[in-house]
């Protein structure tokens, strides 16, 4: 019953500075599927001219098939050639070191497209906060006040963030480094216990992850709690009601 109620009462937030989280809702799904399409036509272009390069560079020399004149052996240089190809070694690294760099520059605008959707995720996120906090408070806003209560405050859950993606990143990576030597061994038996692991490591992250998003909005509301501190107080916040918190938190996973 518990759960059911604090659904509800996030429910009747909406209404209050409704424009106003209408408002960071639509500026960040326009602003994500901007950068969306930029980074699909930017990865397409890339793409179509790996594969024009490596088909150009790779199709068979029409020279080769030319019938070779005896008396050229005496002045053609054999290592100038590669045997059954009829490339030269620079015909082949240079088109080669071409598709690395298109590799690498592949590489750098995905880098690039998480980094700028994660920035627009964290932006929302505190703006939610933020908007969510004044509607409890009954408290009206506006988009001005809320951008520069951001510029005041974003260095604090961006350090709390920090600290909770090394933990999760650290979770993960022990979840992973236990589960490697059950799926060496394709049997029936070992990816049920891996599935069961699995299973384990889910919940628990769930049981974890309350305090840990509470943490960050620990970080945005209260002045100066900011890493540690605001996951220790977030931990407090939380201790006896976990249980609630793990099942708030898989409904929001569940959600759209």
């Amino acid at each position: 019953m518990e759960l059911f109620t604090i659904l509800n009462e996030s429910i009747k937030l909406l209404p209050k500075n409704g424009k106003l989280m209408a408002f960071i809702a639509i500026f960040s799904v326009v602003l994500s599927s901007s950068i969306f399409l930029l980074f699909s036509y930017i990865l397409q272009s890339l793409v179509i001219d790996m594969f024009v390069t490596s088909q150009q560079s790779f199709m068979p020399d029409p020279n080769s098939f030319d019938i070779p004149n005896p008396n050229s052996f005496n002045s053609a240089d054999p290592s100038s050639l590669t045997p059954q190809t009829g490339f030269s070694p620079a015909q082949i690294i240079g088109p080669l070191r071409h598709l690395q760099e298109d590799s690498s520059i592949i590489l750098a605008v995905e880098i690039a497209f998480i980094f700028a959707l994660s920035v627009i995720s964290f932006f929302s996120t505190i703006s939610t906060i933020l908007v969510s906090s004044l509607s409890y408070n009954s408290k009206n806003s506006s988009p001005k006040e809320i951008f520069s209560m951001i510029a005041r405050k974003w260095t604090r859950p961006l350090i709390t963030t920090l600290y909770v993606s090394c933990l999760a990143i650290g979770y993960f990576f022990v979840v992973l480094l236990l589960a490697t030597p059950l799926l060496m061994y394709r049997n029936k038996a070992a990816l049920s216990v891996a599935s069961l692991l699995g299973i384990v490591a889910f919940v628990f992250y769930l049981y974890l992850s309350v305090s840990w998003a509470l943490a960050i909005v620990v970080s945005v509301v209260e002045e100066s709690c900011y890493g540690i501190e605001a996951l220790e107080k977030a931990g407090a916040l939380v201790k006896g009601k976990r249980l609630i918190g793990s099942c708030s938190m898989f409904v929001s996973y569940l959600s759209p």
